[in-house]
């Protein structure tokens, strides 16, 4: 799943409508051809981490895609709100995004999910990776990643805690 969306970042800077093809995701929105703006991917652990990716689009189209322990598995459409693209500029520039290393994956603990989030920059896509076993992670990196998911509203498709418990004995 990290593979599929940094390759799909990497073809976001050549191209800009390029179409799904197998098991990667557009570097634009398959649903109105706007360009990414901004992604977040959360992979799967050992446990009942929720694994799923979300594209935001400078439109405002948003594509969620669910893996495992979500609410709602599969690919799906929403949008956000100019307020919402505003919000995810700022939480981006409050965490010094662009100054952050690429990669922070010498963990210290195993079975923690990996995060990847990406932004798109006038000249290229910036693009963080980060397992959250790894301490080394400074903790504005570590509050981007929940606050992309507070102004996406991710709980609306990935459900409350409380939803994915109740989920998990029919998984």
């Amino acid at each position: 799943m990290l593979a599929r969306l940094a390759l799909a970042l990497g073809l976001a800077l050549t191209s800009s409508c390029a179409p799904r093809t197998g098991s990667s995701v557009p570097a634009a929105s398959r649903f109105t051809g706007a360009t990414l703006f901004a992604a977040l991917e959360r992979s799967g652990c050992y446990g009942w981490c929720p694994a799923y990716r979300v594209l935001v689009f400078a439109d405002g189209t948003l594509e969620y895609e669910g893996e495992h322990f979500v609410l709602h598995k599969g690919l799906h459409r929403g949008q956000v709100t100019p307020a919402q693209l505003a919000a995810l500029r700022e939480a981006f520039e409050r965490a010094g995004y662009v100054a952050l290393a690429d990669r922070y994956v010498d963990f210290d603990y195993t079975d923690f999910p990996m995060v990847t989030t990406a932004l798109r920059l006038p000249d290229r896509i910036k693009v963080v990776h980060h397992d959250l076993g790894d301490t080394s992670a400074p903790a504005e990196l570590l509050l981007l990643e929940e606050e992309i998911d507070a102004i996406l509203e991710m709980e609306r498709w990935i459900g409350t805690p409380e939803q994915r418990e109740q989920l998990r004995s029919s998984w």
